[in-house]
């Protein structure tokens, strides 16, 4: 029996042996796709969908590889060294490093070069510029607070910034999604913001039973979590710092994985060289966080006490 028990323990020891190597040994075998991000981008966009990206790469035979750049900008020499690399079959560059970059890599052997924002458009340095819409994953978070407020009878707002392109065009597709009146529609004006005005709108919002706000971005955000923390939040992937994280309850961030997808397969076979990048969509996403809906409803509960008070 013991004999038994250490041939089982020994195979067990020699299968997460073997296992470890292969997390560690695998990535460096398979071709690979280097994401060259600045800090911010790091922390708020590839924390979040960063397991997603990596998932999907690696279902089709790829790795991933994130070098952060700090500081700024990208040297040529680490640009150089990574797509001359045998396995380097592509590299993904952040929006703010999309604009910083003016290098030039020779014709031969070149990974493909992906930039994201609008600037790619403009530099013949990227083969593919990925365009996120300013809109983009907003009718997405809309239908998904569609499906709590039905579970809660809870109200919904939307918070926009006047004079924010990007915030005023989430804050209508988000509305959109809304057939009835039960959404409360925010815009907050350029000399609005800070404590006192988030005090006043949050109270407002409170005595409409609104435990639910979406917003894409708004001046002094920040104030309104200094003055409540009752209310959840679907916001945009970048104010995710700022926010509690009891009160967050979802972000809208790229969704890198389902944008890289359609390249996958041309990644050996480099499209002809064109005088401007082949623009594609870089797609968006809302990413639920982690919740119960007892905690959920924990939180409305506080809210609407507080509101009756």
């Amino acid at each position: 029996m013991k004999r038994k028990v250490r041939i089982a323990l020994s195979s067990l020891s020699l299968a997460l042996i073997l296992g470890s190597l292969m997390v560690f040994a695998v990535p460096h075998l398979l071709g690979r796709v280097v994401f060259f991000l600045d800090g911010p981008y790091a922390e708020t966009q590839w924390e979040q969908t960063g397991k997603k990206t990596q998932w999907m790469l690696l279902r089709h035979g790829l790795s991933a590889q994130v070098i952060i750049v700090d500081p700024l900008p990208l040297d040529e020499q680490t640009l150089a060294k990574v797509a001359s690399h045998k396995k380097t079959k592509a590299m993904v560059f952040s929006p703010l490093l999309t604009a910083l970059e003016k290098g030039a890599l020779p014709e031969d052997g070149q990974p493909l070069v992906i930039g994201m924002g609008m600037l790619a458009q403009k530099n013949s340095f990227f083969d593919i510029a990925l365009l996120a819409d300013a809109d983009a994953g907003w009718s997405e978070a809309a239908v998904f607070l569609k499906e709590r407020q039905a579970e809660t009878h809870l109200g919904s707002a939307v918070l926009s910034q006047q004079g924010d392109e990007r915030s005023t065009l989430a804050a209508k597709t988000f509305a959109a999604s809304f057939s009835d009146a039960s959404l409360v529609t925010v815009s907050q004006g350029k000399d609005e913001g800070g404590p006192l005005f988030a005090a006043a709108l949050l109270d407002s919002l409170k005595k409409e039973h609104v435990m639910l706000v979406a917003t894409a971005g708004a001046d002094r955000l920040d104030a309104y979590f200094a003055s409540d923390n009752s209310l959840q939040w679907v916001v945009d992937v970048r104010y995710k710092p700022i926010v509690p994280v009891r009160q967050l309850f979802a972000v809208v961030a790229d969704d890198l994985s389902q944008s890289l997808l359609p390249l996958l397969p041309i990644l050996d076979q480099r499209p002809e060289k064109r005088d401007n990048p082949l623009s594609l969509p870089l797609l968006r996403s809302c990413y639920p966080m982690t919740r119960t809906l007892g905690s959920f409803v924990e939180s409305a509960l506080q809210g609407l006490r507080r509101s009756l008070l």
